[in-house]
């Protein structure tokens, strides 16, 4: 399965189907949630969960990043994200 084609529906996903949508071995997605590197709802992940995963296995694969350094620049990202929101609300736009 192409990571790049997936798409992640609005909809909670079981650690099974995450698995599968994302695809990697269950036992993989379960030691990412036991290192804290993705979280979940009990026993579900939410769309942007999911999303955060896939791009994880992402920066993994392309960029030989481990999982700590890909879980790093996505919280990273989204901090910038966050800044430059901010930012804009302060400069009036």
């Amino acid at each position: 399965m192409s990571l790049a084609i997936v798409r992640v529906e609005e909809r909670l996903y079981t650690f099974e189907q995450a698995s599968e949508v994302a695809g990697i071995p269950p036992h993989l997605l379960e030691w990412l949630l036991g290192q804290g590197l993705v979280e979940a709802e009990s026993c579900y992940l939410n769309p942007q969960q999911l999303r955060r995963l896939i791009q994880m296995i992402r920066l993994h694969r392309d960029l030989g990043l481990n999982w700590v350094g890909a879980a790093m620049v996505l919280d990273m990202a989204q901090e910038i994200a966050r800044l430059r929101a901010q930012l804009h609300y302060y400069r009036g736009g």
